[in-house]
């Protein structure tokens, strides 16, 4: 951070805009304003979230094992008895372990009952899935 010592912001460049602004009102109605050290701050573009992500190695590898995750999510759904789809959602993929998080014990409970039958579907699909871990997360 560059410090400058202008008396008004028309002095700054484009790439620099003036980060306290209130000071400089109150110490120019005080006539005091060439007194007050500005802070500049430098503007930087915007990154897209997806290219941020792409772009560092660390988060491009939890965005594959997050798209996987859903995928698991979307593969078995049509499985799922109607009432239970909107109380589960996916978890994280580690090491062939896939976890679902239900909304409730009741939820869970019955994932419980289905889950071979869905990692059986899952392998059927292509999905290199070990077993399904049932966690509870109580979700809305």
């Amino acid at each position: 951070m560059t410090r400058s010592y202008k008396s008004s912001p028309e002095t700054l460049t484009p790439e620099q805009t003036v980060a306290t602004t209130l000071p400089q009102t109150l110490l120019k109605a005080k006539g005091l304003a060439s007194y007050l050290p500005l802070r500049t701050v430098r503007l930087r573009s915007a990154v897209p979230l997806a290219q941020a992500v792409h772009q560092a190695p660390s988060l491009a590898l939890l965005a594959q094992r997050a798209q996987a995750s859903s995928d698991c999510l979307r593969l078995v759904t049509p499985l799922l008895p109607p009432a239970l789809r909107t109380g589960i959602a996916a978890g994280p993929l580690e090491e062939g372990q896939w976890c679902l998080l239900a909304a409730n014990s009741a939820v869970a409970a019955k994932l419980r009952q289905l889950t071979p039958a869905l990692a059986a579907h899952l392998r059927t699909q292509g999905q290199a899935i070990e077993g399904i871990r049932i966690k509870i997360a109580g979700l809305s």
